[in-house]
């Protein structure tokens, strides 16, 4: 059983949103999902959700983003964190 969310990837950058999937864990009860500015890591937004994708809404256009994906199991213990996606940018 891995222990970090792994495959982590965008599949739409939008104006304002990004798209975000990865590999389904099993036994996951919920996948956290934090994401920051580039540089600002003071203000981390934290964002949870059941399935294996998420899209970041209301994200500053032309703003260079970085995120992680987390995944807590039924016993409620969180896990390692997946790599972190770095240097993207919302685009039109």
């Amino acid at each position: 059983m891995p222990e970090k969310v792994t495959d982590v990837r965008v599949t739409h950058s939008g104006s304002n949103t990004l798209s975000i999937t990865w590999d389904a864990q099993a036994d996951v009860t919920l996948y956290e999902i934090r994401h920051w500015k580039l540089g600002d890591v003071i203000t981390i937004y934290v964002n949870m959700t059941l399935s294996s994708n998420f899209t970041l809404s209301g994200l500053v256009h032309n703003t260079q983003y970085s995120f992680q994906v987390v995944f807590l199991r039924v016993a409620a213990f969180l896990c390692k964190v997946s790599k972190t996606i770095a240097d993207v940018k919302a685009l039109n």
